[in-house]
């Protein structure tokens, strides 16, 4: 498994708080968004965001999932202007014929996540391939995952929380307001 995975959202398709919620609450026991203070079911995906990562409670655990969301901007997806992995991935995209424009919302999730960060965090980007035209990338092996592919990223998901629940002792669980 690699340690960083993209997903590229068009931008006419990019989701509210809520939207992705809902999609979650018909598909999956116990993955709850927070929303941030001030926001509203309504408001983008993007605001939910806090600094470098999505809040979630999953399975009576709080996490916040390292994961960051950035619009694509016309030399992001120029194929003469490499300049990072998430740069690699969308090129991967455009290479496999998947339509990526200025405009459409780049994720990123990795980086010294846990097991219980993936867990919560495939089943988000599964979420987004299945019902918001989501494209997800794993850069080390050039694997595209799109909504065919969503039971993939939902047996990645059961994979973490198998590890998460041998592990559990180890995490902080929520409170009454988690």
């Amino acid at each position: 498994m690699s340690s960083d995975y993209y997903a590229v959202v068009p931008a006419d398709r990019w989701p509210s708080f809520g939207g992705v919620q809902a999609l979650l609450d018909q598909n999956t026991a116990g993955v709850r968004l927070r929303i941030p203070e001030g926001l509203t079911a309504d408001d983008a995906l993007a605001t939910a965001l806090t600094g470098d990562g999505m809040d979630v409670v999953c399975a009576g655990l709080s996490v916040s999932i390292t994961m960051t969301v950035q619009p694509l901007a016309a030399e992001d997806i120029d194929a003469d202007h490499d300049h990072d992995d998430a740069h690699e991935a969308v090129v991967m995209l455009v290479e496999q014929g998947i339509s990526v424009q200025a405009g459409d919302v780049l994720i990123w999730m990795g980086d010294g996540t846990s097991a219980f960060d993936w867990h919560p965090g495939f089943l988000i980007l599964a979420a987004l391939a299945e019902s918001f035209g989501a494209a997800v990338v794993d850069p080390q092996t050039g694997q595209v995952y799109q909504k065919q592919d969503v039971a993939d990223l939902v047996d990645f998901a059961a994979d973490m929380k198998s590890e998460l629940d041998r592990n559990r002792h180890l995490y902080r669980v929520a409170g009454p307001w988690g």
